[in-house]
């Protein structure tokens, strides 16, 4: 015989209910009891429901957030303004020197006041000084020295010139990576240079270069 349930299903999913609370002899929790168990594992207190900073935690994050809004006012807001107007120069006022290249001579009596002046600062010989920095580029280091002293910089000359086609990049290089490199240099480079970390076989690297290099005629 088939059962009509029609206006019955509420009252059987309501009674489904109240025997699946009352198993094994106990009556489902009252919303009372619930409440109270919950606030029973609850803070007692509002002081204890916030975890405080220590003075130098709150420093680097006021120092974090004033340096970030000093940036946005001054910094990105001048080079967005730059980048609409498609100002090349104003852009290269507003980034930093870089001094990183190859086939940049060095003049001697310069690192002898450059290394000094390392010395001097740090209390250490200069190697030793540098040696304890992790992340340092000489290039950089060269470049701002010569910069900052009057006496130096007017014997040194800045120029956007290359002569050496660089390749900085972690990935090795095969044979036709490097023929695409040397192809795409300028004729006035001289010189090609691989990180060494990289990989690429130095046999490679001469092997590709006999094959561009070409002896220059010159007439008496």
């Amino acid at each position: 015989m088939r059962m009509k349930l029609g206006n019955n299903l509420p009252w059987i999913l309501l009674g489904s209910l109240l025997l699946a609370g009352c198993q094994n002899g106990n009556s489902p929790p009252s919303a009372n009891e619930g409440k109270n168990s919950t606030n029973s594992t609850s803070p007692s207190s509002p002081a204890e429901q916030t975890l405080p900073l220590d003075q130098d935690q709150r420093e680097f994050l006021f120092q974090v957030e004033h340096h970030g809004l000093v940036l946005g006012k001054h910094g990105f807001s001048r080079i967005a303004k730059t980048v609409s107007q498609a100002d090349a120069g104003g852009l290269r006022q507003l980034l930093a020197a870089d001094f990183i290249g190859h086939i940049i001579f060095w003049d001697q009596r310069t690192i002898r006041a450059m290394t000094g002046r390392i010395e001097a600062a740090t209390g250490l010989e200069w190697v030793q000084a540098l040696c304890r920095a992790r992340d340092i580029s000489e290039y950089m280091l060269y470049g701002y020295f010569v910069r900052s002293n009057p006496g130096f910089s007017g014997q040194h000359r800045l120029t956007t010139d290359k002569l050496c086609v660089s390749y900085w990049d972690a990935d090795a290089l095969d044979q036709p990576a490097l023929e695409r490199m040397l192809r795409s240099a300028d004729e006035n480079y001289v010189a090609f240079s691989a990180a060494s970390f990289s990989g690429t076989p130095v046999p490679l690297i001469r092997s590709v270069l006999s094959r561009f290099a070409e002896p220059k005629k010159r007439v008496a």
